[in-house]
């Protein structure tokens, strides 16, 4: 696995691997809070019973969510390099694509795809992500005067990641403190 290491290295991005996962990251130069992220999947029930989780059709199959989307969303569909980058990511080794910030991640299961489960050894992963990084650099110079403050809160991949971290750990200390409240509860009464 040392070759994907110097091939990301080759194409500026990193390469995190935890178990099934690998996450490649590719630096996008953006100077506002963007959490956005990008699937292949729509989910009209949850976009019906919650409208601020509605996600929005680039066109082909390609889906967006997350903070600010609407602006974001027109912009990205116009841009046909983008997409076709992101297409290619996601039908061939990616399950999800975040842009949250200054990063652009391809989320990997190994399970399913490998990112260098291709002819090219993974080349063709990373000069992807790589050209969609680049895509999203202009289209964030380009969007940046346009943005409008007060918008209503959405949910983007990197606040719904620090909500599941926090609740893993709250829930559990609820639910003892409910056990150990129900068990003192139980034996006053008896």
């Amino acid at each position: 696995m040392g070759n994907l290491e110097s091939m990301a290295k080759e194409h500026h991005a990193t390469l995190y691997r935890f178990r099934g996962l690998h996450v490649a990251s590719v630096s996008v130069k953006c100077n506002q809070k963007v959490d956005i992220g990008v699937t292949g999947k729509e989910r009209k029930l949850l976009g019906t019973l919650f409208p601020s989780l509605a996600r929005r059709n680039l066109g082909d199959g390609l889906y967006i969510y997350g903070a600010d989307v609407d602006h974001w969303a027109g912009n990205m569909a116009a841009d046909e390099n983008l997409c076709a980058a992101l297409r290619i990511l996601l039908k061939g080794y990616a399950f999800r694509i975040d842009w949250t910030g200054q990063r652009l991640s391809a989320r990997v299961n190994t399970l399913r795809a490998t990112i260098d489960g291709d002819p090219t050894g993974g080349e063709r992963f990373f000069s992807t992500l790589e050209a969609a990084a680049s895509r999203l650099s202009l289209i964030s110079e380009r969007g940046s005067s346009l943005l409008v403050a007060g918008r209503r809160m959405q949910w983007g991949p990197s606040a719904n990641r620090k909500l599941l971290l926090a609740a893993s750990f709250i829930v559990p200390f609820a639910l003892l403190l409910v056990f150990h409240f129900s068990i003192t509860i139980m034996r006053l009464t008896h």
